[in-house]
């Protein structure tokens, strides 16, 4: 059966059956650590001081120019960047797990190219997607054997259909809130007095720390909350050893390149941007890819999402001649430089993320890693651009694009932090590590990673792949029925990877 449901995965997601081919039986620390590597490309190279400028500059504005010039110096040495998460807390289980993976070479590494986690998120998601709790935080509560997910939010459910890349700072008010709900929690028996004190003092040393609470947008005070909460998370390690966890905003990252580089020079994004043979090949090429638009149904948005201050939520984008207009024709945008210029100033619009891998992947260079999805969509588009730039006959960018890497996997799912609890085993959230850890268990869990391989991991996530990638007619009742919990014992991954905790 578990044969069965690998084969129909992997033929539905053949990038992910190429890497497996290429790479499964690698050990699992190997395969992550083999990601972190440099572009050869020579026009890649060259322009590769643009983007680490932007980046550093971001890093310096959010955490500090210590941390802004180490990142600066692994960036020269290494072009491996992550762009598989949403942004969110590290208080979230895919989020976590994702920063754990990527962490596995860097824990006591003088190497100066391996001492940063840098994770380029997505902020233009909204707050209720389904695979990111975007709002505030998660853990698990345990009392009288039973097991109870508790959320604590920085925003009320108000802001679901919100874009969480213009979202306003969370205040003051809303941390009281998160603790009056600890203490409801106490009182109802749910949470023990130990749980309220260990958040709460999380709350207000990270939380509530006033250069947190100086920030105007909420993206600002996830990079840094999650830059502390991370450091707080490995006890058992000197805080040197312990790699910085850098989280940004992919279309922060974008806006910023575009207005110094790409709006009024005379490059190949500008093309991209405001040239009509671009724009028909684009709408030619990339229409149907994931990431980009589908015309036809309607899905997608084409180079910029419009941003309604009004509703706080994005706003799909088509082509009409040589503007970006909404499908009701209340928006309507003009592509040509001073225009889009003063759109993005005004936060009016913001990158697509069909723009933003171009821009990153095919025109800097950039090793971009994310999880199954990314890996098939981003070859598409590697393709469509080649495709592009033949009928352009621009044949040197060809040739770039060409020796340009979409198949780095990254993986956002539970796979190294678990919790043993009741006879059950429990995805964690880095909010849980701080909590219920054994300290010594990340060691352990760093040497197992040696001793496993990247198909063992990939093995464990097959019922959520087979789930969601798998068309009806192809599922089977009986595969539908396998969890990865079953896998993990019949395969015997849950006494390979240990748990960081155990509930008893």
């Amino acid at each position: 059966m578990l044969k069965s449901m690998e084969e129909k995965v992997l033929n539905n997601r053949p990038q992910l059956k190429l890497i497996l081919e290429q790479y499964g039986n690698l050990s699992y620390f190997e395969y992550v650590k083999h990601k972190n590597r440099i572009s050869l490309n020579k026009d890649f190279k060259a322009r590769k001081n643009e983007t680490v400028d932007v980046i550093k500059e971001e890093t310096s504005r959010l955490l500090g120019s210590v941390i802004a010039e180490d990142l600066e110096r692994q960036l020269k040495k290494n072009d491996s960047i992550s762009t598989a998460e949403h942004t969110t807390s590290l208080a979230t289980t895919n989020a976590f797990n994702s920063a754990l993976h990527l962490s596995l070479p860097l824990f006591s590494n003088s190497d100066p190219k391996y001492h940063n986690i840098l994770v380029l998120s997505c902020a233009g998601i909204s707050f209720n997607n389904e695979s990111s709790f975007s709002r505030g935080l998660e853990f698990h509560a345990f009392k009288n054997q039973q097991i109870t997910g508790i959320n604590l939010a920085f925003f009320g459910r108000s802001v679901d259909s919100n874009s969480v890349i213009y979202s306003p700072a969370y205040t003051g008010s809303s941390v009281s809130e998160m603790q009056k709900k600890l203490n409801q929690l106490f009182i109802e028996g749910t949470i023990d007095k130990k749980i309220v004190d260990q958040v709460e003092s999380l709350l207000n040393k990270v939380y509530l720390n006033p250069h947190v609470m100086s920030q105007k947008n909420y993206i600002d005070q996830l990079s840094i909350t999650n830059y502390h909460l991370w450091k707080k998370l490995f006890p058992s390690f000197q805080p040197e050893a312990v790699p910085n966890y850098v989280m940004l905003s992919q279309e922060n990252i974008l806006i910023n390149l575009l207005l110094k580089f790409h709006l009024n020079q005379n490059t190949l994004i500008h093309n991209f941007l405001f040239n009509k043979q671009y724009h028909d090949l684009i709408e030619k090429y990339f229409d149907g890819i994931t990431g980009a638009f589908n015309k036809q149904e309607g899905s997608g948005t084409f180079l910029f999402w419009g941003y309604s201050k009004k509703s706080n939520t994005r706003i799909q984008l088509f082509r009409q001649n040589n503007k970006l207009v909404s499908l009701d024709g209340s928006f309507s945008l003009s592509l040509e430089p001073t225009a889009v210029q003063e759109a993005i100033l005004n936060n009016d619009i913001f990158p697509s993320l069909l723009l933003t891998f171009v821009v990153l992947s095919f025109y800097y260079g950039l090793i971009l890693g994310g999880w199954t999805s990314q890996t098939d969509y981003l070859s598409k588009m590697k393709t469509a651009f080649i495709n592009l730039l033949k009928e352009t006959g621009d044949l040197n960018e060809e040739e770039n694009v060409a020796s340009g890497i979409t198949e780095d996997l990254v993986i956002p799912r539970p796979h190294l932090a678990f919790l043993d609890a009741y006879n059950q085993r429990l995805p964690a959230t880095g909010l849980d590590m701080y909590m219920y850890q054994n300290p010594d268990q990340w060691k352990s869990i760093l040497q197992a990673s040696k001793t496993i391989t990247l198909h063992d991991v990939i093995t464990i996530m097959l019922p959520s792949l087979y789930k969601k990638f798998c068309p009806e007619e192809e599922k089977e009742d009986s595969l539908m029925q396998i969890d990865s919990q079953a896998i993990q014992q019949f395969t015997e991954f849950d006494k390979k990877i240990p748990s960081i905790g155990i509930i008893v």
